[in-house]
């Protein structure tokens, strides 16, 4: 995750290198990478920010919206296409699937900074902007957004990014024509970037904005190719690719220093010291005997995999970087990090939506998760962690048992003919925001009603004059339910393939949990799925034909009208509702004043939940 200001004191020594081959106007190449390995999180955001500063360019208002997913996705094809197309061989694109130890503090800080963005950005915007992206029947230059578009300005106040990028990026190549080369790791990406590129017999270059894969040990052949760097040269019968690269065994040699880790570990001491003393210090190998101890746990970072990381790949390959970190985790509570969604930050956090669906797929992996999960995500203005207690296997049953009766009928269109797309997303937002509605009810909140819904979805024939953060907020509660049953597709679809029908792996019974599985198949990809409000508006409220339109508009006003009429009484056997959450969102220091970063660390211990035999989500069902 970055040694502060390594790139600094590398970059006067990069050489300028050709992607794909030599071009004749291009003197200053003087070597040409024909195969790249990608690491695919800098991949990711290089594209994300190139579209935030295409967006920005063309707006008329003030404020810049983020990217969707599918022009992420988009954005990202088409720069692996100029790649291929210019005679670079993509080999490998590693994007990180497990989180060090020792990394989670680095983690929980990023975590607090997207949480201060968010909260800047509410408080700079009490109404929420127009929408700043081109009409959507302009169609986005992505070529333009790739090699011809300068990064937004750092000063420029933007919404975090998208929570699922590099998940949706992830899912998009596997389903592409990339699949074969793109692999979700048991750590992270660059250790798997720096092995591959070290056993390598070619011209390889590691893509990257991470400096830091400089310092591993990758031969004399491997360059570090930085993505920041990357040009196109337009000529008059072809186009070439430039691009900056380190080459660690020549400027080791340059420096008279023994590698580059010793550089490294240098600036990792001290990132305020000159670069000429870092350098005479990388030389001084009494040093070594100095912070002997120190040194030995800084290289335990720069490590190859070991063998059985590498061959557990296959395992966790289709999955979300956040799911399988979760299924790698070797520590006595694996950690859960949710970041915040576009939501309003003074608002209850949407992550406390779907937390009985996430508990649920917890407990079926209880061979990683023995006793319970601590799961990070924002509470008020802070991010804090709730430890999650992993169920019983007759609770466990009884869950699974409660989601399936609920998705087959409040849903029933899922398990029925095929649907239109439109009909389909529609269908799954019905789904998300009745057990919203619901566990806001239980909590004694201000449930929305069947009007504010129906506006929400586009499918009141009276459009709404603007968006408001109060439909941010609900949309960003529906997408927290709706990722948390991702979430429980990914894992039972996981433990389908992964563990035989004997196995103790399996809390729930093979022919239940598959068909838990089948009911959650029909998810829609992360692309599809996950849309802001004027895209919501456009898929289901544009395409949807009259009949289905009305007969939506009349379940959502017989079920929750019908809610919202229940006996508050019957409320009490619901799952934890926001009164319980807030209670579960706690920190344990009882000292408000305490520094901010120490309350990151904080985490509270809930006790587990019993159901008692009991649906929780029982009022939804009714008709």
């Amino acid at each position: 995750m970055g040694i502060p200001r390594l790139s600094q004191d590398l970059l006067p020594y990069a050489e300028q290198v050709s992607l794909g081959g030599f071009s004749a106007n291009i003197e200053a190449a003087r070597y040409s990478v024909d195969s790249l390995i990608i690491d695919g999180p800098s991949l990711v955001y290089f594209v994300f920010n190139k579209l935030l500063a295409y967006h920005s360019q063309h707006s008329v208002t003030p404020a810049t919206s983020a990217p969707s997913y599918s022009e992420i996705n988009e954005a990202t094809s088409h720069l692996l296409s100029s790649f291929q197309a210019n005679g670079v061989t993509i080999q490998a694109i590693f994007f990180d699937g497990g989180l060090p130890e020792a990394k989670r503090d680095i983690r929980l800080d990023r975590l607090e900074k997207l949480r201060v963005q968010l909260e800047t950005y509410r408080k700079v915007y009490p109404e929420f902007p127009m929408r700043a992206k081109l009409p959507q029947a302009t169609p986005i230059d992505f070529d333009h957004v790739v090699w011809r578009t300068s990064p937004l300005s750092i000063r420029r106040l933007v919404l975090p990014a998208p929570p699922f990028m590099v998940a949706s990026v992830t899912e998009s190549l596997h389903v592409g024509r990339w699949k074969h080369v793109v692999h979700v790791v048991p750590g992270e990406a660059d250790i798997f970037c720096a092995q591959a590129a070290k056993d390598f017999d070619g011209q390889v270059g590691i893509l990257t904005n991470d400096s830091d894969l400089s310092v591993y040990d990758l031969g004399s052949k491997p360059r570090v190719v930085l993505l920041n760097s990357i040009e196109k040269k337009e000529q008059t019968k072809d186009s070439s690719i430039i691009a900056l690269a380190l080459h660690s065994s020549s400027i080791a040699d340059r420096l008279k220093v023994s590698s580059l880790l010793r550089l490294g570990f240098e600036r990792h001491l001290d990132p305020s010291i000159s670069t000429g003393i870092v350098i005479e210090r990388a030389r001084d190998d009494s040093r070594l005997e100095l912070y002997a101890s120190e040194y030995s746990a800084f290289c335990n970072q720069y490590m190859s995999p070991s063998p059985a990381d590498i061959n557990s790949r296959r395992n966790i390959d289709s999955l979300d970087p956040r799911t399988a970190e979760l299924i790698v985790d070797t520590s006595d509570a694996p950690h859960v990090y949710m970041a915040p969604l576009l939501e309003d930050p003074s608002r209850d956090s949407s992550w406390s939506y779907g937390a009985e669906i996430r508990q649920l797929s917890y407990s079926l992996l209880k061979k990683v998760a023995k006793k319970h999960v601590a799961e990070y995500a924002r509470k008020g203005q802070r991010i804090v962690s709730r430890v999650v207690p992993v169920l019983g296997r007759q609770q466990i049953h009884e869950r699974a048992v409660d989601v399936l009766e609920f998705l087959e009928t409040a849903s029933s269109a899922l398990s029925a003919t095929p649907l239109a797309p439109s009909a389909s997303l529609l269908e799954w937002y019905i789904v998300a925001l009745r057990i919203v509605h619901q566990q806001k009810r239980s909590a004694g909140k201000q449930a929305p009603n069947s009007t504010q819904i129906i506006h929400l979805l586009g499918l009141s024939s009276i459009p709404a004059a603007r968006t408001s953060w109060e439909d941010v907020h609900l949309l960003a509660n529906a997408h927290a339910v709706l990722y948390s049953l991702r979430m429980l597709k990914q894992i039972t679809t996981c433990i389908i393939n992964h563990s035989p029908p004997e196995s103790d792996d399996c809390e729930l019974p093979l022919d239940r949990l598959r068909e838990l599985n089948s009911r959650l198949e029909p998810l829609p990809p992360i692309a599809s799925l996950f849309l802001d409000i004027p895209d919501l508006h456009s898929q289901i409220g544009s395409n949807l034909d009259l009949e289905t339109r009305n007969g939506a508009i009349m379940r959502l006003r017989k079920s929750l009208d019908l809610e919202d009429g229940a006996d508050n009484n019957n409320a009490e056997i619901q799952g934890p509702g926001d009164d319980q959450m807030e209670q579960q969102w706690t920190s344990t220091a009882p000292n408000k004043k305490k520094k901010r970063k120490s309350s990151l660390r904080d985490e509270a211990v809930v006790a587990p939940q019993t159901m008692h035999g009991s649906n929780s989500f029982g009022l939804l069902m009714e008709e």
